[in-house]
């Protein structure tokens, strides 16, 4: 038969057993790490403290550890710094300034309405001077074939003075290439030159000088001096006569473009221009009967 004494301890002692609930299930590891995640491996990795300093093997593998730590770091803030530098928005970004582009539409208004007033200003200028002289023809009403030819004649013009502007900056282009490549030549073979010189004057000093002679290096600096003032003089005089070969060349141009005119050319030059003084007398007389 129990004891109730002993029963009660039982019961007491169970109700003191803390009831431990069952673990949650951990979550699946994901095989992708952060940047964080990666840097405090990488940290971890370099906490071991060097316990065995005896063993050479560990010394080298912890400073092999630090170095790999040190490059990781350095190639991905170098690869951070490139991606936002390079990022194709900031770029985008900075070549859509709206500050600049407004900064353009003003200037290209500002241009416009100069242009605009200018233009009125001569066209009313121009008006005066032929109502001031009594010119009524100028503002007579064309037909549609005279102003439609008037206007395509009107419109080559400009286009041809477009044509010419932009051969005009080709042509400034083509100089300024011109000239630096004529500028680099020219410091090329300047430099060439000197260096030849100094490796000339060097030859003859180490040919002609000798230890216990006296007056000879005197003598061997004042013909290298009189020998560089006469290649100078060369140079000069064969600058000028290359000038005056291209003159001559340009006055053959010219002869030649004069021999081409025959008499006949002449002739019907002349004609021509006898119908024109003819043509202009016939208008002033027009002009002076209108008045």
């Amino acid at each position: 038969m129990r004891d109730p004494e002993s029963d009660l301890s039982i019961s007491i002692a169970m109700s003191d057993i803390i009831d431990v609930k069952p673990a949650p299930p951990e979550p699946p590891k994901s095989s992708i790490i952060t940047f964080d995640e990666f840097s405090v491996k990488l940290k971890d990795m370099d906490l071991h403290e060097e316990d065995d300093d005896e063993d050479p093997v560990y010394l080298h593998a912890i400073e092999v550890e630090r170095v790999v730590y040190d490059f990781v770091q350095e190639l991905l803030l170098e690869v951070m710094e490139g991606s936002d530098n390079r990022n194709a928005e900031n770029i985008r970004r900075d070549r859509l300034d709206k500050t600049k582009l407004f900064e353009e539409l003003r200037q290209t208004a500002n241009a416009y309405m100069i242009e605009k007033s200018t233009n009125v200003l001569l066209n009313n200028r121009i008006n005066e001077y032929y109502k001031r002289g009594r010119n009524t023809r100028v503002f007579a009403k064309l037909s549609a074939f005279d102003e439609s030819r008037f206007y395509n004649r009107y419109m080559y013009a400009l286009t041809l003075v477009d044509r010419l502007k932009d051969r005009v900056e080709q042509a400034k282009f083509q100089q300024s290439c011109t000239l630096n490549k004529v500028f680099f030549d020219l410091h090329s073979s300047q430099m060439v030159t000197t260096i030849m010189e100094e490796r000339l004057e060097k030859k003859v000093r180490r040919t002609l000088l000798r230890p216990d002679m006296e007056h000879l290096p005197r003598f061997v600096d004042r013909e290298i001096r009189l020998m560089n003032a006469k290649r100078r003089e060369i140079s000069d005089t064969r600058l000028g006569l290359i000038t005056r070969k291209h003159t001559l060349g340009h006055i053959l141009n010219k002869i030649k473009e004069l021999e081409t005119v025959g008499i006949n050319n002449f002739i019907a030059i002349q004609n021509e221009v006898v119908a024109v003084e003819k043509k202009i007398e016939g208008i002033r007389g027009s002009l002076q009967c209108e008045l």
